[in-house]
């Protein structure tokens, strides 16, 4: 087996670890004596495996966790009342000191995010702003697996549509 770098929130059911060889008796670190294990953490995984002569042997694989960060905004939606789609929210993972600021044609800030789950329900002022389309500038850091500190800038837009 490979040591080998996941991120579990993308294997909801687990990461199955197969040392991939023939044998009688299988005997991991976790006292699980299948041939597969499925687990759900980062740690060394040590399986001892007997064949049909007798004869034992051990495998090790080191499993680390790298959850990618990402921030994820619509490019669109629709503050019109039917329910679907009304407000436009920051979603994303593994990210701090997120800021989010939002500008109308004429360069005017009209709202502005601090955190994930954060959102806009398209009013500036009290009112709700014209369909149109809006520029955003994001930006956030986050910790990569190196523990380096990553600061990220990105300058995009959004449709309110009505």
């Amino acid at each position: 087996m490979n040591d080998t770098v996941v991120c579990f929130d993308d294997l909801p059911n687990g990461l199955v670890l197969d040392p991939g060889r023939v044998g009688s008796g299988f005997v991991w670190s976790s006292s699980e004596t299948t041939q597969t294990i499925s687990i759900n953490q980062s740690g060394v995984y040590i399986v001892n495996i007997t064949n049909n002569a007798g004869c034992s042997s051990i495998d090790r694989v080191k499993i680390q966790q790298d959850c990618p960060e990402s921030v994820w905004l619509p490019n669109a939606f629709t503050p019109n009342g039917n329910s679907l789609n009304e407000t436009w929210e920051i979603k994303g993972r593994n990210v701090s000191n997120i800021q989010v600021l939002v500008f109308n044609r004429w360069g005017e800030q009209i709202w502005k995010g601090n955190q994930l789950g954060d959102f806009w329900d398209g009013r500036y002022k009290e009112k709700f702003v014209q369909q149109d389309v809006y520029v955003y500038k994001l930006s956030y850091s986050y910790i990569n697996i190196n523990e380096e500190l990553i600061i990220k800038n990105r300058v995009g837009t959004v449709a309110v549509l009505k």
